[in-house]
C-alpha cells in the first residue's frame, strides 16, 4: 500500500469518526433531557396546571402562526412565479436579511412599531390592546417563522418541472390559474411539510415571544417560557418536564414531516 492510499484512508476514517461524533453530540443533547426529566415526572407534570396551561398556549399559537404564515406565503408565491427578477430578488433579499436578525431583536422591533408611538397608539384609540396579549405571541411566531417558511416555499417553485407550466400556457390558462390549478397541487406535500416546519419553530420558539409578552404565568407563558423561568427560579425538575414535553413533540413532527417527503 503505497502513501497516498495510506492517506486517503485516514481521511475517510476521520471522516467517518468527526460525522458519528457529531451525531452522537446531538443524539445526546436530546437523551440527557429526557434521562434526566424521567418517565414519571414528565406525565406527571402534563397534571401540572402551569405546565398544562402553556402546553395548550403553544400549541394553539403555533397553529394559529403557522397557519396564518402559509396563507401569507402563498400570494408571495403567485408574486414569485411572476418571475420577476427585480422583485424575486428584493423578496429573497428581504426574507434571507430577517432570516439572519437575531429573534430577540425582532421581538424589539415589534415591541417598538405596536408601543404607543406607532400602531399602538392607533390600536389603543379604537380600544384594542396588542402588547403583552396572545395575539402578540403570534405576530411575533410569524416574524420568525414566515421568513423561514417562505425560504422553503420560494425553493420548492424552483422545483418545479416548467413542462406542466408551458403545457397549461399552450392551452391559454393564465398566471392565476396555473398557480392555483396546477402548481400548488404539484407542491401539495412539501407546503404540508413545511406548515410542519414552521409550526415545530414556533411552539419552541422564545426570544422575540419573551419581548413582546414577557412572562405571565397562565396569560402569556407558552413551553420556552415555562423552561427559563422554572429553570430561573431553581425548579429544575419542572423546567425539565417542560423540555422534554418539547423534545416529543420535535420528534413527532420530525417523523410526520419524514414520512410526508417518502410519500412524494
Amino acid at each position: 500500500m503505497d502513501l497516498r492510499s495510506v492517506k486517503s484512508n485516514i481521511i475517510k476514517v476521520s471522516m467517518i469518526g468527526i460525522s458519528l461524533l457529531v451525531l452522537a453530540y446531538f443524539i445526546i443533547l436530546e437523551i440527557i433531557v429526557l434521562y434526566e426529566a424521567g418517565l414519571v415526572n414528565i406525565v406527571t407534570s402534563i397534571k401540572d396546571l402551569e405546565i398544562l396551561s402553556s402546553l395548550l398556549l403553544s400549541l394553539f399559537t403555533a397553529t394559529i402562526s403557522s397557519l396564518l404564515s402559509m396563507l401569507l406565503i402563498i400570494p408571495l408565491g403567485y408574486l414569485y412565479m411572476k418571475d420577476n427578477r427585480k422583485v424575486n430578488r428584493l423578496s429573497d433579499g428581504i426574507f434571507s436579511s430577517i432570516n439572519s436578525v437575531p429573534p430577540i431583536v425582532l421581538g424589539l422591533s415589534i415591541l417598538i412599531l405596536f408601543g404607543k408611538h406607532y400602531l399602538g397608539g392607533f390600536f389603543s384609540s379604537v380600544g384594542m390592546k396588542i402588547l403583552f396579549t396572545k395575539f402578540a405571541i403570534v405576530i411575533a411566531q410569524v416574524a420568525v417563522v414566515l421568513p423561514m417558511g417562505y425560504v422553503e416555499f420560494s425553493n420548492c417553485l424552483r422545483n418545479v418541472d416548467d413542462k406542466y407550466i408551458l403545457t397549461a400556457k399552450g392551452y391559454g390558462a393564465d398566471d392565476l390559474f396555473i398557480y392555483m390549478r396546477i402548481i400548488l397541487p404539484e407542491i401539495f406535500q412539501s407546503i404540508k411539510s413545511i406548515v410542519l416546519l414552521m409550526w415545530a419553530k414556533a411552539i419552541g420558539h422564545f426570544g422575540a415571544v419573551v419581548m413582546v409578552v414577557g412572562v405571565t404565568s397562565f396569560k402569556t407563558e407558552v413551553l420556552p417560557s415555562t423552561v427559563f423561568l422554572n429553570i430561573s427560579c431553581g425548579d429544575l425538575d419542572k423546567s425539565l418536564a417542560a423540555g422534554a414535553i418539547m423534545i416529543i413533540i420535535s420528534n413527532i413532527i420530525s417523523i410526520l414531516m419524514l414520512k410526508g417527503r417518502r410519500s412524494k
